[in-house]
Order: C-alpha cells, then sequence, then structure tokens
C-alpha cells in the first residue's frame, strides 16, 4: 500500500491536565492537520464522552465520515468497524455483508474526503486489537484517502500503548492528551456535565444510550451461535446526546497559533487600507469601526418619523386639560402653571397600557433640550487619525437617539455607537454629549410620567437614565424620592432643562408685566366614544422593558 504524507504538527504529550477548551482545541486541530492516530487520556468516562460528543458535531458540519463506537474486552477490529459502520449507515446496512460494508464505508470516505473512528473504553482492547487499530490509520485508498482514529479510555491506556509497543508510532504520526478530572472554573459561565450516581436501591442500570448490537446481528443472522460481548452507542444522535454544552462554544486554541495570529493580522491590514486608501465610502467606513471595536456589521432600515399630528397607533386615552393661554406670558424662565391642579377637577381616567403620546399632552409644553453640538474638527491627536471615522460615528449615534433607540436593539443603539467613539479616541468630547442628551430625554419622560399619575412608567425612565450615567444626582435623587411624592400625590417641582438660560437682570427689567391669572375654567366633558375606538382602547399594546415606549417624543438634534 501507498503511505500518505504525514502532518507536520508537534505531538502535545508534554501537556498534562489540560482543560476542556484546551483538550477541545487540541484534537480539532489535530484532526483538522490529518494527524493519524488521536489518543485521549482521562479518568471520568462521562467528561471523555461529552468531549467526543461535541468533537463528533463540529467535525460533521464540514461533512467529514464520523463512526463512534464504545469497546469491551475481546473485540477484534472487524467487530468495531462492523459495529460502527452498521450505526452510521443506520437500518439500510442489515443486509450487507461485512465486505459490502466496507465497500460501502470507503466510497463513503471517498466522497467525504476524510474520515475519523472515534473508540470509547480503548483501554479495554487487547494488545493486538491496539495494533490492528494502528494499522488501520496507515491503509491509504486508491486516491489516497486514509481513515484516522482517536482512541479514547482511562490512564490505563496510556500503560497498553507503552506495552504495544505503539508510543514511537504515536509521537510519529499522532498526538495524545490528557484530560483534566478536576471541576472547572465557574467563572466559564458553563454547566459541567457529571456523571448522576445510582439512587440507592435501585441496583446497578446500564448506561443510557449503550446497546448490544453485535448480539442483535448474531440472533438475526445465526441463531446457533451465541453472541460476542460487545457495546456500542445506541446511533450518533444518542452519542451526541451526552455531549457537553459546550457545543455552541467554537473559540480558538489558547496557545495563540500561528493562524489566529495571521487573521488577527489581516484584519487589522484590511482596517488600515480603508483608512489610507483615497476612496473613502460610507460602508467601508462603518466596516472598519465595526471590526476595531468587535463588533458585527448592522445594516438597519431607516424609518421616516411620524409627522406632527399624525394619528398613533394603540389605546385612545383622554388627553389631560391645557392650562389657559394667558397663563405662559410671565416673564421668560419663570415655569408655567402646573396642568395637574386643573385635571383634578376631571374624574381621573383609567390606567393606561402605555404612555399616551398625541402632541397635546404635557409633553407638548415641555421646553426642548438644547445643547452644544459635538465638535466636528478633531481636538486630540488620536482623534485627529480617525476623523473620518469619528465623523461618522458621531453622526450614527445622533440619529440613533433621534429614532430612541438609546439601548436597544442590540448591535444598533447609541451606547454601543458611543463605546465604539471611546474606544477610537478615550476623550473625544461628543461622547459625554451624546450620554447627557440621553440622559436628560430620560429624565423629561420620566417627569411627564409623573404628571400623568404613570408612576412605574416614571421609575424605568430613572432607571434607564442612571444605567447610562449612574453619576447624574439629579436623577438619583428624583428616583429616591419617588415613592414619596407617589404617596404625597404630588409631583416635585421642575427646574427645566439644565442648560436652560437664566434670565439677567436686564431681561427681567425688559420682560413684560406679569398678567393676571384668570380663575380656572371648567374642565370640558370628555366626549362620547363611538363603539370602534372603546374597543380599540381596551386593547393591551406591547411595551419591552429594555426599550422606551416608541410614541415619546424624540428630543431635537443637538444644534448650538
Amino acid at each position: 500500500m501507498r503511505s500518505a504524507p504525514l502532518a507536520s504538527l508537534d505531538p502535545d504529550e508534554g501537556d498534562a491536565n489540560l482543560d476542556h477548551d484546551a483538550v477541545f482545541n487540541g484534537l480539532l486541530l489535530a484532526v483538522i492537520g490529518r494527524r493519524r492516530l488521536l489518543v485521549l487520556v482521562g479518568e471520568d468516562q462521562g467528561e471523555r464522552v461529552s468531549l467526543l460528543g461535541r468533537l463528533a458535531r463540529h467535525i460533521e458540519i464540514d461533512g467529514s465520515l464520523v463512526m463512534t463506537v464504545t469497546s469491551s474486552p475481546g473485540v477484534t477490529v472487524e467487530d468495531l468497524v462492523e459495529v460502527a459502520g452498521r450505526t452510521y449507515l443506520g437500518p439500510t446496512s442489515a443486509t450487507l455483508e461485512f465486505d459490502q460494508l466496507v465497500d460501502t464505508l470507503e466510497d463513503r470516505l471517498e466522497r467525504a474526503g476524510t474520515g475519523i473512528l472515534m473508540v470509547e473504553d480503548a483501554d479495554k482492547l487487547s494488545l493486538e486489537t491496539l495494533r490492528d487499530l494502528v494499522d488501520l490509520t496507515g491503509e491509504v485508498s486508491g486516491s489516497g484517502r486514509f481513515m484516522q482514529v482517536l482512541v479514547a479510555g482511562g490512564p490505563v491506556l496510556e500503560q497498553r500503548l507503552d506495552q504495544a509497543d505503539l508510543l514511537p508510532t504515536l509521537r510519529a504520526v499522532g498526538t495524545l492528551y490528557r484530560l483534566d478530572s478536576r471541576p472547572q472554573p465557574p467563572s466559564r459561565g458553563f454547566p459541567t456535565n457529571r456523571p448522576q450516581q445510582a439512587e440507592p436501591g435501585r441496583g446497578h442500570q446500564p448506561q443510557r444510550g449503550v446497546v448490544r448490537m453485535a448480539e442483535e446481528r448474531d440472533v438475526r443472522l445465526n441463531p446457533d451461535r451465541p453472541p460476542p460481548l460487545l457495546r456500542t452507542m445506541e446511533g450518533r444522535q444518542d452519542f451526541r446526546a451526552q455531549a457537553s454544552p459546550y457545543r455552541h462554544q467554537a473559540e480558538p486554541s489558547r496557545r495563540g497559533t500561528a493562524v489566529w495570529f495571521g487573521i488577527a493580522g489581516l484584519c487589522l491590514a484590511a482596517a488600515g487600507g480603508v483608512y489610507f486608501l483615497g476612496d473613502r465610502n460610507l460602508d467601508d467606513l462603518r466596516s472598519a469601526a465595526q471590526e476595531l471595536t468587535g463588533r458585527a456589521p448592522n445594516r438597519t432600515v431607516e424609518v421616516p418619523a411620524p409627522l406632527p399630528g399624525a394619528p398613533v397607533d394603540g389605546p385612545s386615552i383622554p388627553a389631560e386639560p391645557l392650562p389657559p393661554p394667558q397663563a405662559s406670558t410671565g416673564p421668560v424662565g419663570q415655569p408655567a402653571a402646573d396642568p395637574g391642579d386643573v385635571a383634578l377637577a376631571v374624574p381621573p381616567p383609567p390606567p393606561p397600557q402605555t404612555p399616551e403620546m398625541d402632541g397635546t399632552g404635557p409633553e407638548a409644553a415641555e421646553p426642548a433640550v438644547q445643547g452644544p453640538k459635538a465638535p466636528t474638527e478633531p481636538v486630540t491627536p488620536r482623534a485627529k487619525e480617525n476623523a473620518p471615522l469619528l465623523a461618522d460615528l458621531v453622526e450614527k449615534a445622533e440619529r440613533q437617539i433621534d429614532e430612541r433607540q438609546f439601548v436597544t436593539p442590540k448591535g444598533d443603539n447609541a451606547m454601543e455607537t458611543i463605546d465604539a467613539i471611546v474606544a477610537l479616541d478615550p476623550e473625544h468630547p461628543s461622547a459625554g454629549m451624546l450620554k447627557a442628551r440621553m440622559v436628560e430625554s430620560y429624565r423629561v419622560w420620566g417627569r411627564n410620567a409623573e404628571r400623568r399619575g404613570e408612576w412605574e412608567y416614571a421609575r424605568l425612565y430613572y432607571q434607564r437614565a442612571l444605567r447610562i450615567d449612574p453619576a447624574d444626582q439629579q436623577v438619583t435623587n428624583l428616583l429616591d424620592s419617588l415613592d414619596n411624592r407617589r404617596r404625597g400625590g404630588r409631583v416635585a417641582r421642575d427646574d427645566g432643562p439644565r442648560n436652560a438660560a437664566k434670565p439677567t437682570p436686564a431681561r427681567a427689567e425688559r420682560a413684560p408685566p406679569k398678567a393676571e391669572k384668570p380663575p380656572a375654567r371648567p374642565a370640558p366633558a370628555p366626549a362620547e366614544e363611538d363603539v370602534a375606538t372603546r374597543i380599540l382602547r381596551t386593547l393591551p399594546r406591547e411595551t419591552t422593558p429594555e426599550s422606551p415606549p416608541a410614541d415619546e417624543p424624540p428630543l431635537p438634534t443637538l444644534r448650538p
């Protein structure tokens, strides 16, 4: 037979007692490197089966031929191949003879390109069977295909390989890993699979997924012949069912191989090339920024803002009466009359499902939040280097704030964009301005919710503001005193926007005289609702605690 070229990976026999992730990555690299013989040694059988199941699933995704079998004392290589092959092919292989089964497996190996045979409890095999398994890795098909073999067992397996004089072959064409049986640290965030102890009084229970497949085959084909003692996994699905929950984790090797360093270098080179090229279109800049910050690019659909006065979907709630027009003719900076005083004369409406924003509530009388525009010229050395990227990120963050995407959805919100700005330039002044604008927006929404009597929404808005800026003392005081205001049925005095200009003495002298406040008019009786409006008002509307209601008014963009 022809011998295929050997892989050039170094054996890892010196790395003892590695954790699960390191062993998994090492075995995966050995399979990719076409190592012929792989050995896994571990004391806990449950951990070995869990790791083998995870590795089998990962390899099988690429279309490779993966066969699994659990051995028993006294079996031969032919028995292992026959049981593993029939388990892999399924019920269609019941009528095939052994030679036909081998031809079918060779054909599958030719079409798949690569194949591996995983043998659990290999420490129970005889020395001759271990030598035959190693010889199986040296058989090459006409097109150069060969079957890799992974044997797993307890610590005795390494001694059995030494007794069979196979350690020199293992060093030349294979690799060996020792699995640490100590519990994994809880910081990984994954549960650890441990074999469950049998309950007292129930006696010995067979391992789940293990059947005597050879016994059924012999009983069916040769009724007079006693069946051999051979155990195998009950189908590939049951073998996979014992795998560890690490199946969704596919992180790179901790040893930092040249492959991962090469990929990282290509990413950095691509990001630098995008910056230095003359054609810096918007899509390329956004892709480079996402690669620098470690986030995948997100494509969002621009949704036009609703026109002023347009109807809002959801239950219709009677608006609170506005104060008389004469009440707003006072000097500049003097707060207008609280509309809650007039609303007390009207019977309170039923508790709303969502905050009602129809342009006539207290939000319409709330002064707009003003603030300086984020600087367009770079002010720090790092900002000068990444000026195009920072300008695009600042524009994106302002757009997301206008669309009320503060912390949601994940991957397309203002907080993540601000984090990208800080990653490029920690001293960029626009980061603090944008955060202050979001905190002020939540504060205004919370005060409006208090005026409407929606205390839970007010608490939610204040908590979201503190998630953005935990050191904001004004929002902290509002949240701490919310329960007291709720029990007293009053709303705290609003000092207006934090950046509102206070009137100077000269302005106060030139201000028109304060008009006398006319007596409060009786509140108009609520209009009679038709049947359709009453039905719509009773329908619930879904809101998520991670994002503000869609009908809250956006605050204006920071402009001078």
